[in-house]
């Protein structure tokens, strides 16, 4: 008699931190009984990731009847039994970003006392690991696509204000590029680092030298590296 084995590997977009699978229990599963093995996350090398990540089992969710499916840590392993349809979520969360999840569907039995009982993914959800960028001066918050404010300032003199660049996001934010429309009357003074960790913060220093009078204004662009982010303007006037 042979038994049927297959190795499944789920492959996202991009990094994730963690994972929400759902499963559904099958009564009197045609293929026999089944069990879901060995599921492990795993890096974008290829390695899988054992160390660092938790497993949590809801039995009966979402449907709420209890029963039919179950958990085994040790072995990674879902379980159907009793001849119950029922759900089970497996949610699977790390400390370190993983760009796969995989397991392997095992056939441990063409019958089954019970059934014989199967096992299935319904539903697949994840955390994506992504960046989000949050601009401030002086310790208050500037919108994007806002106005900052450098006041009235003479020919001659100049002005300089420090905006800094946080990452509010769980991945990399990378600046692709900080420029200014024209950079007559504005200027960049540094040059931050564009790859900004998460939870980090960098600093832009931009001088206001006028020469010219009137109401005056300029604009600065982050660029984000990730296409999904697009670019945020935020505009300088003189009032």
């Amino acid at each position: 008699m042979n038994l049927d084995s297959v190795v499944v590997e789920i492959t996202f977009t991009g990094e994730v931190y963690g994972v929400m699978l759902d499963f559904g229990a099958i009564n009197n599963n045609v293929d026999g009984e089944e069990h879901i093995q060995r599921i492990y996350p795993k890096l974008s090398n290829g390695q899988l990731l054992t160390q660092g990540v938790t497993y949590t089992y809801q039995p009966g969710v979402p449907t709420g009847t209890v029963g039919g499916t179950y958990f085994v840590n040790s072995s990674k392993t879902i379980k159907a039994y009793s001849g119950n349809a029922d759900d089970g979520r497996l949610i699977i969360s790390a400390s370190t970003p993983f760009k796969k999840i995989r397991f392997t569907q095992r056939e441990i039995s063409a019958s089954s006392v019970s059934g014989p009982n199967g096992i299935l993914v319904k539903r697949i959800s994840y955390c994506p690991v992504i960046p989000d960028i949050a601009v401030s001066v002086q310790n208050a918050n500037q919108a994007m696509n806002s106005t900052s404010s450098f006041g009235t300032v003479g020919i001659g003199n100049s002005v300089t204000k420090t905006f800094q660049i946080s990452n509010q996001g769980t991945g990399n934010l990378t600046l692709n590029s900080l420029s200014l429309s024209n950079g007559v009357h504005w200027q960049i003074l540094n040059n931050p680092n564009l790859t900004v960790a998460p939870l980090d913060t960098v600093f832009l220093n931009v001088a206001f030298s006028p020469t010219a009078s009137g109401n005056l204004s300029d604009q600065i662009t982050f660029v984000q590296f990730e296409t999904s982010l697009g670019t945020e303007p935020l505009r300088f006037v003189r009032q």
